[in-house]
């Protein structure tokens, strides 16, 4: 009997594995400059072995992503590790003002220690505490209005326009998937921020789980108060 046909894509000879590498290295500065300037190790790494599944034995002998990262040939793109697993970045690109701006954040500075990461490791709107609970407070509100909120993402977007809040309709719409994706359903009466807000983090949770970035009690308190204000 013919032995079962494997699965798992071989791994190149070794004249071709620098090629390989090659190609790699430029995936990544692609994914980098679509992605606007920096992208978590944790998903380039899924998205290098969705492209080439025998990497992910030992990575082309590194034994490790880290090594098998530090190691590409990524032209002006630098690796910043860090505790959340690292992100790999341009240091010339321009970055969002809003992104690098934490003034809106002020007496929530400590918060954005918190916020920061997951920001980086989920690709989450980095939105000031005001913002994501403007966000919040206007879906509560629409949903108050008309239950099939998610129908009215516009609306909640204008409402946190006449509050004098910059968001986006991305940002609204990350707020929101979140909140259906952990299981809320609006119009029985549980559509405050607060309830809105713990649905919201329970999604960034698993998302985190998925980009291996795990949180502790205080990180997912730091979270919620990010969200939802101090109790």
């Amino acid at each position: 009997m013919d032995p079962p046909l494997s699965t798992q894509t071989p791994a190149p000879s070794a004249a071709n594995a620098e090629a390989v590498l090659d190609d790699v290295a430029r995936m990544v500065q692609a994914e980098v400059q679509r992605a606007g300037g920096w992208v978590s190790c944790a998903r380039l790494a899924q998205f290098i072995v969705a492209q080439h599944p025998w990497l992910a034995a030992d990575w082309a002998g590194r034994g490790a992503f880290r090594k098998f990262l530090d190691a590409l040939d990524m032209g002006q793109l630098k690796v910043a590790w860090n505790g959340t697993g690292g992100v790999v970045e341009d240091p010339h690109a321009r970055r969002s003002p809003k992104g690098a701006a934490t003034a809106q954040w002020g007496a929530s500075q400590h918060l954005l220690a918190v916020v920061r990461p997951v920001h980086i490791a989920t690709g989450m709107p980095l939105m000031a505490p005001a913002e994501v609970r403007g966000v919040l407070d206007a879906l509560s509100a629409e949903a108050k209005r008309a239950v099939r909120a998610f129908r009215h993402r516009q609306a909640v977007r204008d409402l946190c326009k006449e509050a004098g809040l910059a968001v986006s309709r991305a940002d609204v719409s990350f707020v929101l998937k979140g909140v259906l994706f952990a299981g809320h359903v609006f119009g029985q009466g549980e559509d405050d921020r607060h309830t809105l807000a713990r649905r919201f983090i329970d999604n960034l949770r698993m998302l985190c789980e998925r980009e291996q970035l795990v949180l502790d009690a205080p990180q997912e308190a730091a979270l919620l108060e990010w969200a939802a204000g101090a109790n």
